[in-house]
């Protein structure tokens, strides 16, 4: 992005493209599991119909929750990483400092309010949302659609960059996997 004569739209493009397919493929795999499990229960033989309703239900809250924490997230990390990657990493920095302390207010006025577990999810939502639209209106850059060329080497970049970064985030937390597997999870805090 930060290279000479690169199209930052279009590397904003694939960005959006890439989050959009993958957050498609995950509401489609999580709300199949919801709505598959009253036929493995049925299997089983646990299954009552009144109970499924309840679950399904309550699962679908769930499903919402995760998907509204996952796609805020990923709108604010995509958009502020390419903020960064545009010449701003000190802001990009604020930015994130930001959204953590607003982020940190929305959820205590919810809870205080009498959200309980709603005004954590809502309130991580709601001030993760406020600052991905500064940040949005800070990069002044509307996304396109990519060339062949910026797609082939995004892709040249990526196909070593994420397992890399995937192998670092799974070393720098192996500690914690270890001790989780041995003394179980409480003793890890999580």
């Amino acid at each position: 992005m930060s290279e000479v004569n690169a199209s930052q739209s279009e590397y904003l493009g694939i960005g959006v493209i890439v989050l959009a397919v993958v957050t498609i493929i995950t509401a489609i795999i999580i709300t199949v599991g919801i709505f598959l499990q009253p036929q493995l229960l049925q299997l089983a033989g646990r299954f009552s119909a009144q109970e499924e309703i309840k679950r399904i239900i309550n699962n679908l809250s769930y499903l919402f929750a995760a998907l509204g924490i996952a796609i805020s997230l990923s709108i604010f990390g995509l958009t502020n990483q390419f903020y960064a990657g545009i010449g701003n990493p000190g802001k990009s920095q604020w930015m994130d400092t930001t959204r953590s302390l607003l982020t940190l207010g929305v959820q205590a006025l919810l809870i205080f309010i009498g959200f309980e577990t709603f005004g954590l999810v809502w309130g991580f939502i709601t001030g993760t949302m406020i600052v991905t639209i500064s940040v949005i209106i800070s990069v002044n850059i509307r996304p396109s659609i990519p060339s062949k060329e910026t797609v082939i080497r995004t892709f040249s970049y990526a196909k070593w960059s994420i397992p890399l970064g995937f192998l670092n985030n799974v070393y720098s937390r192996f500690d914690i996997f270890l001790i989780t597997s041995i003394l179980g999870a409480s003793t890890s805090g999580v």
